[in-house]
């Protein structure tokens, strides 16, 4: 199964953020300038796959699908993504197998305009389910999902799971731990909101998200100090 990328989607104390790198691979080449996170302007929709079939083939069809469908609530268009995600694995999967798969993360407040964040995780198969916690897209899930079980904490602010995506995604590319994930990060936010809101989405620009990964550069610097003074404590050697 390849999903060539790492996103990571946090329901956290205040809403919802998510955190992508912006590397796409076509043939043999990779580009660092791309974009895995979708801004409707009422929801977010990130996506995982083959570039050929999540950004050529699934992104068209789930954007016209959600103007044609003018959902009424996030659950509304969850049913978008998940039929959508559904005939893309049936369309490829007689030509590709196990690798005709995409999956998307789906996030936006209950009624669009005004509510609770919520955040779904849309399977390959063509389901979802509600993210409580966190959820990882993408061939780097593996080498993600140790820093997020120890580091997340649902008392954290959407700001700081941004630090801490921000994080996992850069220690991933900067150790070249996978091939596929860099370009730098990809951050959105949906904040909860009990009132109506004229816009629930913020995608960073590039030049906020920069500073993201400068930050989280300084973060892997500590860490790498902190974690040879507490391994080499008492063994004799000087850190």
């Amino acid at each position: 199964m390849v999903n060539l990328t790492c996103i990571v989607g946090m329901r956290c104390a205040d809403g919802v953020v998510i955190v992508s790198d912006r590397r796409m691979v076509r043939g043999d080449e990779a580009f660092d300038e791309g974009g895995k996170i979708k801004d409707l302007g009422y929801a977010l929709v990130a996506y995982a796959g083959l570039t050929g079939l999540a950004e050529d083939e699934f992104v068209p069809r789930v954007m016209n699908a959600a103007r044609v469908a003018r959902a009424q609530s996030i659950r509304e268009l969850k049913y978008v993504v998940e039929d959508e995600v559904a005939e893309v694995r049936k369309r490829y999967k007689d030509k590709l197998g196990a690798d005709a798969v995409v999956t998307a993360l789906v996030a936006g407040l209950e009624n669009l305009n005004y509510g609770k964040a919520v955040l779904y995780r849309v399977h390959s198969e063509g389901y979802a389910e509600v993210v409580k916690t966190y959820a990882i897209l993408g061939s780097a899930m593996s080498l993600a999902m140790p820093v997020m079980k120890v580091a997340y904490d649902g008392d954290m602010t959407v700001e700081e799971g941004a630090k801490l995506g921000a994080f996992v995604v850069t220690l991933i590319e900067e150790f070249r731990l996978d091939r596929n994930v860099g370009g730098g990060v990809e951050i959105a936010f949906v904040r909860d909101s009990e009132g109506e809101v004229e816009k629930a989405t913020e995608v960073l620009g590039a030049e906020d998200s920069k500073e993201y990964v400068e930050r989280a550069k300084e973060m892997l610097k500590v860490y790498r100090t902190e974690l040879r003074r507490i391994i080499m404590s008492g063994s004799g050697h000087q850190v």
